[in-house]
């Protein structure tokens, strides 16, 4: 894509217009080569290949017994050039703890910087107390593209069982 800038029209202004035109859902033709990925170094080997990322769960699930912790892996994968911040966090609980008898969560981070093409983790420590109610819980876990730009939303997410007896 040729990009002329025009004396007036400020060139933020430019470049946020030739995001948005590179990055459009019309930006890629199946059968057609994709020119934006192109422009950005990413592999064009799939001619429909667009700006994503993957997340998966590491394990997927556990058990342990009061005093025990699981350390949870959320493994991102940049796909076709996608580039940028991925907010991760854990959406939903059930059934939903009450009072004392939850269990406890680390997360030190959430936002999780993913290079184009790379990957990156987050991690996410659960552990059971002597109050933790004991049963089996499907935790959601979501990532979410924060950066902006034409990827900016982009969600998935994963479901975790942690069993505690």
């Amino acid at each position: 894509m040729m990009f002329e800038h025009r004396p007036g029209l400020p060139l933020i202004v430019a470049l946020l217009l030739l995001g948005l035109v590179g990055c459009s859902s019309n930006a890629m033709t199946p059968g057609m080569p994709n020119a934006r990925a192109q422009a950005v170094g990413a592999d064009t080997g799939n001619a429909t290949c667009q700006r994503d990322f993957a997340l998966a769960l590491s394990p997927s699930s556990a058990t342990i017994t009061s005093g025990q912790r699981v350390r949870l892996s959320v493994e991102l994968s940049s796909l076709c050039g996608l580039a940028g911040s991925i907010n991760v966090g854990i959406t939903k609980i059930s059934p939903q703890p009450g009072g004392n008898n939850g269990f406890t969560i680390n997360q030190p981070r959430y936002d999780i910087p993913l290079d184009a093409n790379g990957t990156a983790v987050a991690y996410i420590t659960l552990g059971a107390t002597p109050n933790t109610l004991k049963t089996t819980y499907t935790l959601t876990i979501k990532g979410k593209d924060i950066s902006g730009g034409c990827c900016y939303g982009i969600t998935h997410s994963a479901t975790f069982e942690l069993t505690v007896n």
